[in-house]
């Protein structure tokens, strides 16, 4: 299956989240069936659309925990259906995630969580076409570019994501550097921006939570959010599934400050132009 007039959603990601995919894990994985899916009957798909650092992890696994929902995670990411591939012999990425979805939906709901590869994915593999009409998008924010974007350099010099991770090294001050994180800030503002081009080309409007209604543990607007789209809550609070917490700062705020300092007037515009745009969908977000 080829990226066509079929997937014009994917327009606003242009090509080359296709090309990378596709140079990165090889053409034969790109083989695609269109016949005979065994699409499961569904009431609803919840597609958890994210930028890394806006607390997706923490959201998946509190909608596991108290909601009729499991496996929620990238399990639409390339990486996780080669290693599914290769361990249960599934013939094609379409069948394989035909098959996650039936195994993942007990309650007649399926979520996962993609930035761009993984919606490129779903897309191409038909998933999104098939349940379109039962698309619901939720759309994960943080209002603080600049906190994302030191979250994001810590965590990858760290190596540790999440509180269930063991962190490789420590960061100091000698590990600032204004590049990285103008890079994380230009790839963060491009890539959520883009998922919200994408989220808006539903017939369901994008529920949109942000970041800091949940950081601090207050659950209410995933709840919210969960409840509002029609997710039937468990009965009992699943035992099973591990909690993350919020990690403490891996940098000191002076490297806030200090990028702050260091970046040129057009990138101070852009990020200003940023928080508009956040602005206008949290007025947004809060009016519906």
């Amino acid at each position: 299956m080829r990226i066509n007039s079929k997937h014009k959603r994917l327009d606003c990601f242009g090509q080359a989240i296709n090309k990378r995919e596709r140079t990165k894990y090889g053409e034969a994985l790109f083989a695609y069936d269109d016949e005979d899916v065994d699409w499961p009957e569904l009431d609803g798909i919840v597609l958890l659309l994210f930028a890394s650092r806006s607390g997706s992890t923490a959201f998946s696994r509190i909608s596991e925990k108290y909601f009729g929902l499991s496996g929620v995670g990238e399990s639409l990411n390339m990486p996780a259906i080669k290693e599914r591939i290769k361990r249960l012999k599934t013939p094609n990425v379409t069948a394989e995630i035909s098959r996650y979805v039936n195994q993942h939906s007990p309650h007649n709901w399926f979520m996962f969580k993609a930035g761009g590869p993984g919606v490129v994915n779903a897309e191409r593999a038909g998933l999104i076409l098939h349940y379109e009409n039962v698309m619901r998008p939720v759309l994960l924010l943080r209002e603080d570019i600049v906190e994302q974007s030191v979250s994001y350099v810590t965590a990858k010099i760290t190596g540790k994501f999440h509180t269930t991770q063991t962190a490789n090294k420590t960061v100091g001050e000698n590990d600032y550097d204004f590049e990285t994180l103008r890079t994380a800030v230009m790839t963060i503002m491009n890539s959520s921006q883009r998922l919200a081009s994408y989220a808006q080309q539903f017939a369901c409007a994008p529920s949109i939570v942000f970041y800091e209604a949940f950081k601090d543990g207050d659950q209410s607007a995933i709840f919210n959010c969960l409840d509002g789209i029609g997710i039937p809550r468990r009965e009992v609070a699943a035992e099973n599934v591990v909690q993350v917490q919020k990690l403490k700062k891996q940098a000191s705020l002076s490297w806030i400050s200090r990028f702050k300092e260091d970046m040129p007037k057009a990138l101070s515009d852009q990020i200003e132009e940023y928080g508009r745009f956040i602005s206008t969908l949290k007025n947004a977000s809060i009016k519906a």
